[in-house]
């Protein structure tokens, strides 16, 4: 921090220091990449990937408790092993709290932006069986939440992983869409939870081999909810 700074601008800033590092450590629940590294984007080596991005997170709330002592000369920030036990802490409160605080957030929107999208749940699975004359059965389950007051509509697109999509024709399935309907409207009332399970038929991507038989699951997958005024997509991580 510069020199030029009062102690107590000082004060001020490393609290927005800690700030910053707490909520860049959170995510959007569409998106379960943390907001920094959407910033700082993994180093791909040789033998793997290095994410560094949390580092940053880490060391702007370390710096922040260290600034915080030199003003307020709190016991408990006193020493270095002290403040690395708090960052700990910090680490770990928001580790426990980060869907209550994601819930509390979406609470406060009237759109699609209310569904929360349960990333943990053990109901969520994409399954691709292989049926007679190259068609594909697909099935997928998955559990939402409407965390708003107000009810929400919505259709909803699955779309294809991208290991499978040399197996299958269509890159997207829209739920109920037929020539003559977009698809299935769906509904959740105020503060509603569902478990979702739709099913879809595709075409087999190679005819020659379409009496052959397999089986494709997944418990990660993409999906879109989406009205006539916005979409929603929920993607995988980095």
């Amino acid at each position: 921090m510069t020199k030029n700074l009062s102690p107590k601008t000082k004060y001020i800033l490393s609290i927005i220091l800690i700030i910053v590092g707490i909520i860049s450590l959170f995510n959007t629940n569409s998106n379960p990449t943390a907001l920094i590294e959407r910033i700082f984007k993994p180093i791909n080596l040789n033998g793997g990937t290095f994410h560094y991005a949390g580092i940053i997170s880490i060391m702007l709330i370390y710096y922040g408790l260290k600034e915080i002592y030199k003003y307020k000369e709190y016991r408990y920030l006193g020493t270095g092993n002290k403040r690395i036990v708090w960052t700990i802490i910090v680490l770990l409160v928001i580790s426990k709290s980060s869907s209550y605080v994601i819930k509390a957030v979406k609470s406060l929107s009237k759109d699609l932006n209310a569904i929360y999208y349960y990333r943990e749940s053990s109901n969520n699975e994409l399954n691709f069986i292989q049926r007679e004359n190259g068609k594909i059965s697909i099935n997928c389950r998955f559990e939402l939440e409407n965390c708003s007051k107000e009810a929400q509509e919505f259709y909803i697109k699955v779309l294809v992983p991208e290991t499978f999509k040399k197996h299958i024709v269509e890159e997207e399935f829209i739920f109920g869409e037929d020539e003559i309907n977009k698809g299935k409207k769906f509904i959740m009332s105020g503060k509603e939870k569902k478990n979702f399970q739709i099913n879809f038929t595709g075409d087999r991507e190679d005819i020659s081999d379409s009496n052959s038989c397999f089986t494709f699951s997944a418990r990660e997958f993409e999906f879109v909810l989406y009205n006539d005024d916005e979409e929603i997509k929920f993607i995988k991580g980095m």
